[in-house]
C-alpha cells in the first residue's frame, strides 16, 4: 500500500509545482487540492491503522468513522463542491454573485472537515486506550468518548453554513438567469382556476 501511495503523492506534487497562482486564482481548483491532500492523508492513515499494533487501540472506536469522514467530506464531498463551482456558471452562462464566498464556503467545509476528523481520531485514540485498560470502569471509557463525538455538532454547523453559502448563490444565480422567464409560469400555478360545476 505504500508504493501506490507515495507514487500518487509524487505525482501530484509534480502536476502542482509552480501552480500556487493558478490554485489561488481558481474557484473550484481550492476544493479540488483540498481533496486530494484529504485523500492522501486517508489512504496514510489508513496504512497506519492496518498495522496490528495500531490497530488493536483503535478497533471499535471513533477512530474509524473517523477516517470514513475524513473520505467521505475531506475526499469526496470537496471535490463535488469543486465541480459544482466550476461547472455550475458556465452551464448557467453568469459568473458567481460573491467570489469571496467561494473561498468562504472552502474555509468552512475545510474547518468543518479538520473540525470533525480531528475529534474522532483523537477521541478514538483516548477511548482505545480507555478500552485496553482494565482498571477503568466502563463509565469512565464512555465519559471520555462523548466530548469528541459531541464535537461533530460543531462541525455539523460550519457544514451548514458553508452549503447555506451555496444554495444562496446558486439560487441568486438561477433567479438573474431565468426569474424573468419562470416568474409568470410560477404565477400560472398558483393562480386560481374558476370551473363551472355541473349539477
Amino acid at each position: 500500500l505504500l508504493v501506490p501511495l507515495v507514487a500518487v503523492a509524487v505525482n501530484l506534487l509534480l502536476v502542482l509545482r509552480g501552480q500556487r497562482t493558478l490554485v489561488n486564482s481558481s474557484n473550484a481548483l481550492g476544493f479540488t487540492v483540498f481533496s486530494l491532500v484529504a485523500c492522501l492523508l486517508w489512504f496514510g492513515l489508513n496504512i497506519v491503522n492496518s498495522l496490528g499494533f495500531f490497530r488493536h487501540h483503535t478497533q471499535f472506536t471513533l477512530f474509524t468513522p473517523g477516517l470514513d469522514w475524513l473520505l467521505l467530506w475531506g475526499g469526496f464531498g470537496t471535490a463535488m463542491l469543486g465541480a459544482v463551482y466550476y461547472l455550475v456558471p458556465r452551464l448557467m452562462g453568469a459568473e458567481w454573485m460573491r467570489p469571496a464566498w467561494v473561498r468562504m464556503h472552502l474555509g468552512l467545509v475545510a474547518g468543518a472537515v479538520v473540525v470533525l476528523v480531528g475529534a474522532h481520531l483523537l477521541g478514538g485514540w483516548l477511548h482505545g486506550s480507555a478500552l485496553r485498560d482494565p482498571t477503568v470502569p466502563f463509565v469512565d471509557v464512555a465519559r471520555r468518548y462523548i466530548p469528541f463525538a459531541a464535537t461533530g455538532t460543531l462541525a455539523w454547523l460550519l457544514l451548514l453554513g458553508a452549503n447555506l453559502l451555496l444554495t444562496v448563490q446558486i439560487g441568486w444565480l438561477l433567479w438573474t438567469t431565468h426569474g424573468a422567464s419562470c416568474v409568470p409560469e410560477v404565477r400560472s400555478w398558483l393562480r386560481p382556476e374558476t370551473r363551472e360545476v355541473n349539477p
